[in-house]
Protein backbone atom coordinates (compact mmCIF):
# COMPACT_ATOMS: atom_id res chain seq x y z
CA UNK A 1 0.00 0.00 0.00
CA UNK A 2 2.85 2.24 0.61
CA UNK A 3 4.67 1.67 -2.60
CA UNK A 4 1.59 2.07 -4.69
CA UNK A 5 1.04 5.61 -2.68
CA UNK A 6 4.34 6.73 -3.16
CA UNK A 7 4.75 5.85 -6.88
CA UNK A 8 0.66 7.02 -7.33
CA UNK A 9 2.03 10.82 -5.69
CA UNK A 10 5.02 10.60 -8.27
CA UNK A 11 2.86 10.29 -10.91
CA UNK A 12 0.75 12.53 -9.79
CA UNK A 13 3.43 15.22 -9.58
CA UNK A 14 5.17 14.95 -12.95
CA UNK A 15 1.52 15.07 -14.44
CA UNK A 16 1.06 18.88 -12.38
CA UNK A 17 4.60 19.95 -12.94
CA UNK A 18 3.39 19.75 -16.53
CA UNK A 19 0.44 22.02 -16.54
CA UNK A 20 1.25 24.25 -12.91
CA UNK A 21 2.12 27.64 -13.73
CA UNK A 22 3.33 27.64 -9.87
CA UNK A 23 4.93 23.87 -9.32
CA UNK A 24 8.17 25.76 -8.16
CA UNK A 25 6.49 27.55 -5.22
CA UNK A 26 5.86 23.86 -3.26
CA UNK A 27 9.64 23.51 -3.32
CA UNK A 28 12.12 20.51 -4.67
CA UNK A 29 13.32 19.62 -1.16
CA UNK A 30 10.29 17.05 -0.84
CA UNK A 31 8.31 18.15 2.48
CA UNK A 32 5.01 16.88 2.61
CA UNK A 33 2.44 17.62 5.37
CA UNK A 34 0.18 15.11 6.96
CA UNK A 35 -3.04 16.21 8.44
CA UNK A 36 -5.69 14.28 10.48
CA UNK A 37 -9.12 14.82 8.87
CA UNK A 38 -11.47 14.87 11.81
CA UNK A 39 -9.22 16.46 14.02
CA UNK A 40 -8.53 21.02 14.84
CA UNK A 41 -6.13 22.86 16.71
CA UNK A 42 -3.25 21.54 14.95
CA UNK A 43 -3.69 17.94 16.33
CA UNK A 44 -2.01 15.34 14.30
CA UNK A 45 -0.78 17.43 11.86
CA UNK A 46 3.18 16.60 10.94
CA UNK A 47 5.70 17.69 8.39
CA UNK A 48 7.61 14.58 6.60
CA UNK A 49 11.13 14.94 4.50
CA UNK A 50 10.14 12.15 2.81
CA UNK A 51 6.35 11.07 0.89
CA UNK A 52 6.97 7.24 2.15
CA UNK A 53 6.68 8.82 5.57
CA UNK A 54 3.08 9.31 4.86
CA UNK A 55 2.12 5.29 5.49
CA UNK A 56 3.98 5.62 9.08
CA UNK A 57 1.44 7.82 10.60
CA UNK A 58 -1.38 6.58 12.53
CA UNK A 59 -4.59 7.26 12.32
CA UNK A 60 -7.61 5.87 9.39
CA UNK A 61 -8.56 8.93 8.08
CA UNK A 62 -6.07 11.62 6.80
CA UNK A 63 -4.74 14.55 4.61
CA UNK A 64 -1.32 14.29 2.81
CA UNK A 65 -0.58 17.58 0.25
CA UNK A 66 2.66 18.62 -0.94
CA UNK A 67 3.68 21.41 1.69
CA UNK A 68 4.73 24.72 -0.30
CA UNK A 69 8.66 24.96 0.61
CA UNK A 70 8.60 28.93 -0.38
CA UNK A 71 5.48 30.94 0.87
CA UNK A 72 4.83 34.20 0.91
CA UNK A 73 6.03 35.34 4.90
CA UNK A 74 5.46 38.54 6.97
CA UNK A 75 8.63 39.67 9.23
CA UNK A 76 10.22 35.89 8.68
CA UNK A 77 6.90 34.22 9.88
CA UNK A 78 4.26 31.89 8.12
CA UNK A 79 1.11 32.87 8.28
CA UNK A 80 -2.50 31.93 7.35
CA UNK A 81 -5.52 33.50 7.04
CA UNK A 82 -8.59 33.41 8.69
CA UNK A 83 -12.10 34.13 6.65
CA UNK A 84 -15.49 33.35 7.46
CA UNK A 85 -18.79 32.76 5.20
CA UNK A 86 -21.99 32.37 5.53
CA UNK A 87 -24.37 30.10 3.28
CA UNK A 88 -27.78 31.07 2.74
CA UNK A 89 -28.76 28.28 0.03
CA UNK A 90 -27.73 25.78 -1.27
CA UNK A 91 -29.80 25.59 -4.45
CA UNK A 92 -29.32 27.94 -5.38
CA UNK A 93 -26.01 28.58 -3.80
CA UNK A 94 -25.69 32.00 -2.08
CA UNK A 95 -22.63 32.48 0.20
CA UNK A 96 -21.92 35.62 1.76
CA UNK A 97 -18.51 36.30 2.33
CA UNK A 98 -17.23 38.61 5.82
CA UNK A 99 -14.24 40.57 4.62
CA UNK A 100 -12.92 41.33 8.03
CA UNK A 101 -10.27 38.48 7.30
CA UNK A 102 -7.54 37.89 10.40
CA UNK A 103 -4.11 37.00 9.72
CA UNK A 104 -2.21 34.12 12.41
CA UNK A 105 1.38 34.45 12.42
CA UNK A 106 3.33 31.59 13.44
CA UNK A 107 5.31 32.63 17.01
CA UNK A 108 8.60 31.19 15.56
CA UNK A 109 10.98 31.92 12.29
CA UNK A 110 10.33 30.17 8.73
CA UNK A 111 12.73 27.65 8.25
CA UNK A 112 12.73 24.17 6.29
CA UNK A 113 15.71 23.07 8.53
CA UNK A 114 13.81 22.31 11.60
CA UNK A 115 10.79 20.74 10.13
CA UNK A 116 9.56 19.40 13.36
CA UNK A 117 9.20 22.94 14.70
CA UNK A 118 5.53 23.13 14.65
CA UNK A 119 5.75 26.79 16.11
CA UNK A 120 7.16 27.97 12.74
CA UNK A 121 5.61 25.80 10.33
CA UNK A 122 1.59 25.87 11.53
CA UNK A 123 0.13 29.24 12.79
CA UNK A 124 -2.76 27.90 14.82
CA UNK A 125 -3.31 29.96 18.19
CA UNK A 126 -3.80 26.73 20.17
CA UNK A 127 -0.19 25.37 19.10
CA UNK A 128 1.23 28.39 19.17
CA UNK A 129 0.40 29.70 22.68
CA UNK A 130 2.51 26.59 23.77
CA UNK A 131 5.45 28.10 21.88
CA UNK A 132 8.72 27.96 24.12
CA UNK A 133 9.77 31.75 23.65
CA UNK A 134 11.10 34.63 25.44
CA UNK A 135 8.78 36.96 23.92
CA UNK A 136 5.40 34.29 24.59
CA UNK A 137 3.57 36.41 26.50
CA UNK A 138 -0.24 36.93 26.68
CA UNK A 139 0.41 40.18 24.82
CA UNK A 140 2.57 39.06 21.85
CA UNK A 141 0.35 35.97 21.41
CA UNK A 142 -1.95 38.71 20.76
CA UNK A 143 0.16 40.50 18.13
CA UNK A 144 0.65 37.31 16.25
CA UNK A 145 -3.26 37.60 15.41
CA UNK A 146 -3.89 40.81 12.85
CA UNK A 147 -6.73 42.45 10.86
CA UNK A 148 -6.68 42.06 7.54
CA UNK A 149 -5.69 45.77 6.99
CA UNK A 150 -2.35 44.16 8.37
CA UNK A 151 -1.59 41.58 4.93
CA UNK A 152 -3.40 44.54 3.12
CA UNK A 153 -0.73 46.97 4.19
CA UNK A 154 1.84 44.03 3.56
CA UNK A 155 1.03 43.04 0.08
CA UNK A 156 0.66 47.00 -1.24
CA UNK A 157 4.54 47.34 0.38
CA UNK A 158 5.45 44.52 -1.31
CA UNK A 159 3.74 45.34 -4.77
CA UNK A 160 3.49 48.77 -4.79
CA UNK A 161 -0.43 48.82 -5.99
CA UNK A 162 -2.57 49.55 -2.97
CA UNK A 163 -5.08 47.12 -4.73
CA UNK A 164 -3.55 44.29 -4.55
CA UNK A 165 -5.42 43.30 -1.59
CA UNK A 166 -9.05 44.14 -2.83
CA UNK A 167 -8.38 43.63 -6.70
CA UNK A 168 -6.35 40.31 -6.75
CA UNK A 169 -6.19 38.32 -3.18
CA UNK A 170 -10.27 39.07 -2.03
CA UNK A 171 -11.52 37.98 -5.50
CA UNK A 172 -9.77 34.55 -5.57
CA UNK A 173 -9.99 33.96 -1.64
CA UNK A 174 -13.89 34.24 -2.99
CA UNK A 175 -13.51 32.21 -5.73
CA UNK A 176 -12.04 29.41 -4.23
CA UNK A 177 -14.74 29.72 -0.68
CA UNK A 178 -17.20 28.57 -3.55
CA UNK A 179 -15.84 26.39 -5.44
CA UNK A 180 -14.80 24.22 -2.01
CA UNK A 181 -18.38 24.80 -1.36
CA UNK A 182 -19.52 23.18 -4.76
CA UNK A 183 -17.23 20.56 -4.40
Amino acid sequence: EGKYLTDSAVDCLEELRKVDPQYELSGQQGVWIVKASNSSKGVGIKLLDRLSNASDCRGAGRVVQKYLENPLLIAGRKFDVRCWVLVTSWNPLVVWFYQDCIIRLCADPWSLSHIGNRFAHLSNVSVNKAADTKANSSENQDARVKEGAFLQAHLAGLTGRASTWESEVLPKMKEVAVAALRA
